[in-house]
């Protein structure tokens, strides 16, 4: 009978051990996962940072883009306004040419009608 008991007693013992030992794991266990979520909570608003910085960095680069392209269409709209003036401007100055040739024809010599037409011609 005393076996008995001890044998009781040391179930009981290990009874209480077991527990003690599950009681300890659930305390693990439930640090280990508020560890978990708090690492959970700080990965994420590091992700929505970056994102944050990445999408910052996207809209820095498109206005530069898009300042970079207005300022080389305003520079090929003024360059193709000062090529029309300029073609204006000869061909302006060739109907001149033309149009006093045409006029002082019968009073210019031959020398000098030659000259107005090779720059006449030059012009066009």
């Amino acid at each position: 009978m005393e076996e008995r008991q001890k044998k009781i007693a040391a179930g009981l013992e290990a009874a209480q051990q077991g527990q003690y030992a599950l009681e300890l794991a659930q305390k693990n266990i439930a640090g280990q996962l508020h560890e978990a979520k708090a690492k959970v909570v700080v990965i994420l608003d590091q992700a929505n940072q970056q994102a944050n910085n990445l999408i910052e960095e996207s809209r820095i680069k498109a206005q530069s883009e898009c300042a970079k392209i207005l300022a080389k269409s305003k520079l090929d709209i003024e360059q193709e306004i000062n090529k029309t003036q300029q073609e204006l401007q000869q061909q302006t100055a060739s109907l001149v040419i033309a149009a006093t040739e045409k006029i002082l024809q019968q009073k210019i010599d031959a020398a000098t009608q030659q000259k107005l037409i090779n720059q006449l011609i030059a012009e066009i």
